[in-house]
Formats: structure tokens, sequence, C-alpha cells
């Protein structure tokens, strides 16, 4: 582009002198570890734990503290930043100090088979309620049998059975003594009661009798119809007796049941009746006993069932345990990682038989909701919601403090296939809610019974403050890792390599990242290096090299990118100077891997007012922070030079051979200096790139990823050959975030590349232009030969170039 020219090298107003080379000291900060007293983390303690912070931490503890109704935690926070350890850690110390809730069982409802009974019991008598009603149950199988058919019994049966018999006869002999009278013989055949008219001393059949003349016949049926009275109070006679006959024998079939069962039961009252429905449950249970005894006896010649059959067949007579708190310590922590409908609230198994589905209460299973009870329920906020209806049926829970087991059609108002409907659980549940930031908020704007329902968050940043006590940490955590996965020490050096990745992670040096899943896989790659290179332990050269590995495995896109930027297929000028042109750096996301780009950021002016056209915006490739970038810009020029003189202009702005969208305001100082120099004249320095916000007053303003953006413009400058007056210029306030890699130090040591700071844009224009910004005096911008004042005479000549164009244009008509 264009040729290198002098720059004026008078003295700067003190407000805007050019910036000077930042120190290597400023842009690193080293990890130095010898605070820890250790060679190898051999001799540290390790621990798995997190690094604790102390705001979410304080929340959290409030949070399990207060046992107050809807007074749930939402702990929000990056992926892999310790929240769930911390949270998980914080509930388990806590949980084993409560109380253990009861145990929890459905029994069958003998009123309503459909609607079963829940029952809640001191922890551990659950199991041991269950067992005793089945050891009872099997029990009845050997004693019912046994004393009923023993001899005390079959007697006192027979003796009914005679009785009943012996009063049957004598009515029967008494009927036969009626019907003689009415010249009938009443006998008993196998068929029943036979009834013959007697004629002349002779019974006679139902042949003779039709032939015999109709007199006859009329007088037999007269006397017929004097008989059946006295039949029908037979036979009415003979049913009572049979009756009675049979309320005696179940009178005593039932003293035997009661026999049997009587102080069993009364046992299990006494053992298991702290609970009213307990005892409800045994009398009732008793009760359909000695209603189907005969469910207990095994007709002659019939294999009796097996105990496991037996229980089968008889499912109203088992306990189903819910659940069994035997073996919990103190409250239960439940981590739900598969919250859908059926994990969270429990489901009704059903079973198949010829075709035919069946259930009962022993086929109720309890979900996490249930099993929690009396504690502690860990979810992910992002699992929960993504399983529809599952969000709206927990709030509905949480509020009723109840959980009743259903099917899903049922609950989500479609036709139930089961026609159970058990009773609905009593719960008495903390729920902590797992998740991002983003959700919480949407959650909160836009639920109302989320902000009535988790009334604590706990939130966890993703950095800590860079001390001596969370190096220690990290060195610690690092230990733990190697422990855990058996891998080779490391040594101090190789402490302080991952100190200082977590701080190039964290962005700042005075911060840790406390991404630690990150860390570990480091620590690991670290190991395999040091394996590979048959080392004892793993030092800084080897967390390097693992490094270096890492990037070049998820590095191809942007070697792709640059390989274009080193062949300039996209024009980027790293020497000289040129108006309206400038280096400009943005950050590009592939996956995991972050890296800076250089952009060529260029304005063109022309007279006219229609400002500043943003092209990018114009064609749809812009994002809302950009725009506002531009609009700020705009307020700047009016602040600067608007007040002085119409800014009779119109500056198109573009970023060069890019295709895809733009976002984000930190090329604003960039896009600030293009336009200046094409307003002006005046060349920008090529060799330098520029990254900074610019807020309406001049003042840079701190951006993101900094050093990416550092590395971006030292390596196209390093692939195309350092000049030794290439650098980058950065906002003041980013200095701390920096944490460049090596390569580049040792290039700005040998003065082969230079990073400077800026804290307005005066300061920018004097490294950019090599003159002087200008400085108002009131009148006008001095010197006459400042980059402002020029501005501003541009401005008037574009001013008095309008006015020409409008008298032409009034002359012409």
């Amino acid at each position: 582009m264009g040729q290198s020219k002098s720059r004026s090298t008078s003295t700067l107003p003190k407000s805007a002198r050019k910036p000077r080379p930042l120190s290597v000291s400023r842009l690193f900060r080293e990890a130095k570890l010898g605070h820890l007293r250790v060679k190898t983390t051999e001799q540290l303690e390790g621990f798995s734990g997190v690094i604790e912070q102390k705001r979410p931490k304080e929340a959290l503890e409030l949070g399990i503290r207060v046992n107050q109704r809807n007074f749930h935690i939402y702990v929000s926070g990056h992926r892999g930043t310790g929240k769930m350890t911390m949270t998980l850690r914080l509930l388990n110390r806590d949980a084993p100090k409560r109380p253990v809730p009861p145990d929890l069982l459905f029994v069958h409802n003998f009123d309503n088979s459909e609607e079963p009974w829940v029952v809640a019991l001191p922890p551990g008598q659950g199991i041991r309620f269950r067992r005793d009603v089945e050891k009872f149950i099997l029990q009845l199988r050997h004693d019912i049998p046994d004393l009923y058919h023993s001899k005390e019994h079959q007697e006192r049966i027979q003796a009914i059975v005679n009785r009943s018999m012996q009063r049957e006869n004598e009515a029967f002999v008494e009927l036969k003594e009626k019907a003689a009278k009415l010249d009938f013989l009443v006998r008993s055949t196998k068929q029943g009661i036979s009834v013959l008219p007697v004629v002349n001393g002779k019974p006679m059949a139902q042949k003779e009798f039709a032939d015999q003349p109709k007199k006859i016949r009329k007088g037999i049926e007269g006397r017929r119809k004097k008989l059946d009275p006295i039949l029908s109070t037979f036979f009415e006679l003979t049913r009572t007796i049979e009756k009675d006959g049979q309320a005696e024998i179940e009178d005593v079939q039932r003293e035997m049941g009661v026999a049997v069962m009587a102080e069993s039961v009364e046992q299990l009252k006494n053992t298991h009746g702290l609970d009213p429905r307990i005892t409800e449950y045994l009398d009732a249970l008793m009760d359909d006993i000695l209603e189907h005894l005969g469910r207990f006896l095994t007709e002659e010649g019939d294999e009796p069932l097996s105990n496991e059959a037996f229980l089968k067949a008889v499912p109203q007579y088992q306990v189903n345990l819910l659940v069994d708190n035997r073996r919990t310590k103190g409250a239960p922590v439940i981590i739900e990682d598969r919250p859908n409908f059926f994990n969270l609230f429990g489901r009704i198994d059903k079973r198949v038989e010829y075709g035919i589905y069946s259930t009962d209460h022993t086929m109720l299973k309890a979900g996490s909701i249930i099993k929690a009870n009396g504690g502690f329920l860990v979810l992910n906020a992002h699992d929960l919601i993504s399983h529809q209806g599952v969000w709206e049926m927990l709030k509905a829970t949480m509020r009723s403090s109840q959980v009743r087991i259903e099917e899903l059609g049922e609950a989500h108002g479609f036709l139930s296939t089961s026609g159970m409907r058990p009773e609905a659980v009593p719960v008495d549940v903390k729920i902590i809610l797992v998740g991002s930031h983003g959700l919480y908020d949407a959650l909160y704007r836009g639920d109302e019974d989320f902000r009535k329902l988790f009334r604590v968050k706990a939130e966890f940043d993703d950095v800590v403050e860079r001390s001596n006590e969370t190096e220690k940490a990290y060195a610690q955590f690092v230990t733990g890792v190697c422990e855990k996965d058996d891998l080779l020490p490391v040594d101090r050096s190789g402490l302080e390599a991952l100190v200082e990745a977590g701080s190039r992670w964290a962005e700042h040096q005075d911060r840790l990242s406390l991404a630690f899943n990150d860390l570990a896989s480091l620590v690991i790659e670290s190991d395999d290096v040091a394996r590979r290179k048959k080392k004892k332990v793993i030092g800084r050269t080897e967390v390097d090299l693992a490094e270096q590995q890492r990037e070049f495995h998820v590095s191809y896109v942007r070697d792709r990118m640059f390989e274009g930027l080193s062949k300039n297929q996209v024009i980027l000028n790293l020497e000289g100077e040129a108006v309206g042109s400038i280096n400009a750096l943005s950050v590009m996301q592939d996956g995991p891997h972050s890296f800076g780009k250089p952009n060529r950021v260029t304005a063109r002016a022309q007279a006219g007012s229609g400002g500043i056209l943003n092209i990018e915006r114009e064609a749809n490739l812009s994002g809302q922070i950009h725009d506002k970038g531009m609009l700020v810009l705009t307020g700047y020029l009016g602040g600067q030079y608007g007040r002085r003189t119409p800014l009779s202009a119109s500056v198109s702005v573009c970023f060069e051979q890019s295709y895809g969208y733009i976002d984000g305001d930190s090329a604003s100082m960039a896009e600030l200096l293009a336009i200046l120099s094409e307003v002006s004249g005046l060349p920008l320095r090529q060799d330098l790139a520029i990254t900074g916000s610019v807020n309406q007053f001049g003042e840079v303003q701190p951006v993101g990823g900094v050093t990416e953006k550092i590395e971006g413009f030292h390596r196209i400058c390093a692939i195309r050959g350092l000049t030794g007056t290439q650098g980058v210029a950065i906002p003041s306030t980013n200095v701390e975030t920096l944490m460049l890699p090596k390569r580049i130090r040792d290039d700005i040591r040998a003065g082969k590349f230079a990073v400077y700071e800026l804290k307005h844009v005066d300061e920018a224009i004097a490294l950019f232009f090599g003159q002087q910004a200008g400085v108002w005096d009131g009148e006008k911008f001095r010197p006459s030969t400042s980059v402002h004042a020029r501005v501003i005479q541009a401005l008037k000549d574009f001013q008095q170039v309008s006015e020409d164009t409008k008298d032409g244009d009034r002359k012409g008509r």
C-alpha cells in the first residue's frame, strides 16, 4: 500500500502523549508457588472437591437451613465450575444431622380396591411390618387347615349338620302325614320330593292320572290345591333350616378363624399400630380373611400352591413397601439425573394375563420425590424443563406438599387405563434445581410460581480471585486428580504452568478459572506426554506440550483461515501507512477453540449530510451491539466536531472481505480512527492493530478476548515476517486480563513486537497517526497541523462543497 512517511516528533499534550510499549511483566503474571513448600504433588494432600465461593455457599447454607414451605433453592452457574460438588458437599454435611424420615407403605383398601391407603411407619419398621404380615398370612395356610380338619372342629360342624338333618326329617315326616290325610304320597328322591295322588289305597303315576275319568282327575286336583300351601311351608322351613345351619357353620368357622388369628393380629397391632391406619387395616384384613377362609383350604386331590404363588394369588393380603429408610442415615439426598414424569412422581405397573391388563396396590412404584421425603431432591433444571408437563406437575406437588401416583394420561386429562387412584402421599421435600443463570432469569421473569417457590438463588462464578490460598487449592485439586486417576506426580514447575493456564482461561491475571473439568483433562493429557517421554514426573515442559497438542488438535479452522491471510487472499496490510484503512481484531469461536482474527476496516467519505453509513447493517450482517457502537461514534463525532462546524459528510464504514454476521462494539475504536483518517486525509499505521470500544466522550472501554486478539495479529505478523514495529493497541483496563503465551513474550522482549495501552482516543490518534491529536483552545484546535484541526478543516471543506453544489443546482434551475 502506501509508502512510509516521517512522523512528527513534537511534544504531545500530556493528555494525549504517544503510548509506549508495555513491559513483559505487565502482559503476563507468572505463578510462583514457593509458598507451597513442596517439590511435587506427592507431598501435598489432595482433594476432589472445589474451591469454595463465599457468596453461593452462604446462600446454599441458608436454603438448606430454613425449613419453611416453599423455600426451595436454585443453583446457577457455568458447567464444570463445581456447583454440583459444592451443593452435594453441603447437603451431605447437613443431611446426617436431621431425623430419618418414616417408611412409606401402600396397603389394600378393602372397601375400595382402586383407592389403596398410604401408611407411614417409623424408619425400619416398614420392612418388619411387611414381613410380619407376610409371615402371618403364610402361617394361616397351615393353622387354618389344621384347625379346620381337627376332630373337635369337624365334630362341631357335623353336629350342626346332624341337627339340621334331624329338623328336616321331622318336617318331612310331618309333611307326609299331612299329605296322607289329603290322599297324597310324598317320597324323597334323588331329584327332590315326589308327590303322587293315592286312589283306592294305591299311589297313581302321572300316566295313570291322565287316563282317569274327568271326575276323578278333578277331585285329585281339588285336593292338590289344598296340599300346595303345605308344600310351600315345608320348602320354606327347609330353606330356613339350611340357612340356619349354614349360619351356624359360618359362626363356627369364624370362631375357628378368630381363634387362629386373634392373638397374631393383636400382636401385630401392638407391634406396629402407632398409626391408627394400621389398626384399621389389620381389622379389615382379618374380616376379609374370615369371609374367605376357603382361600386357605385346598380341595381334596388338588396340589397346594407354593408360598410365592399363593401370595401372588392374594395381593390384597400383601404390603407394598414404597420407601424403606432402615439404612438411611439422617435425611435422604436424592439426585435424579433423568427427571421424567415416572422417575419423579412414580408409576403404576401392570401385569398381562391372557391379553388382559391388570394392576393392584403392590404394583405402585415410588418416584424420586417420594423417595426424597423428609430430605432433599437435586434436579437438573434444563433436563426437567425439557420433559413436557413435568414442570407444571412439580409446581403443583410443591404447592400441595403431596404426590399422587397416577398414570401419565390421567395426569394430563386423558382417559385412565387402570382405574387405580391411590391415596396421595404427603411429602416434605427441599428441591434444589441446578441450572444456568439464563434459565433462572427466564423462569423468574416468565413464571410467577417460580419466584414464589424458589426463594434462594446460589449463583456460582466461573472464576475466583488468585491468591496463595486459591493457588494451593488448585495444586491440591491437581493432586486429587493424580491420585484418583493414577497419574504421575506433578512437580512445582508443572503446577505453576497449570495455575497460569487457569488465569489464561479466566482471562485475568488476578483470577483463576473454576473450569475443573478442563483442568483435570489438561493434567491427564500432560501425564500422557510425560509417559511417552519416559518421564517420572510432570513438569512445565510436559504441560506446555500438552497445551500445544490440544491447540493443534482443535485449530484446523484457524489454520485454514490464516493460510488465506498469509497468501493475501484476504487483503491485510502489515507495513506502511494508508488513509481510511486500519487493522481491527475479532474473536472467532470454533467449538471449544477460540482464536483472534485480524480484520481490515475501511472508511470512505464524501460531501453530504448522510452521517455514518454502516455497510454491515445495510446488508443485514450486523447485530444490535455493533449497530449501537456505530451510533456511539456518531455521538462522539457530533460532540467533538459538530459544535464547531456542521458535519457535512457522508461516511461509509465496512469490514472488508467479511461475509458473515458481525456483532459487538470492540471494533468501534478502529472504525473511529478509520473515519478520522478518511475525513482528514491523514494516513494510519498499517503495522499496528487495535481493539477497544469507545464511548461518546472518547474514552476507551474494555472488551473481551484481548489475549486471543493479540495472538491472532502476532500470528499473521510472524507468518509474513516480524518487522520490529508491529504491535497491538488495547484498552488500558484490559491490560490486567492479558496472559500472553511465551512465544509472544519472547518477541516482545526481543523488540520484535509491542503491546500498547490506551485510555482515550487522543492517545490512539497519537499512536496511529504519529501526530498530535490536538487541543481545543476555545476558538480552534491547536496546533493547526493536529488531527482534530485537520478533521475540522475537512468538514468545513465538505460543507463548502455542499453549498457550492446547492448553488449550482439553483442556477441550473
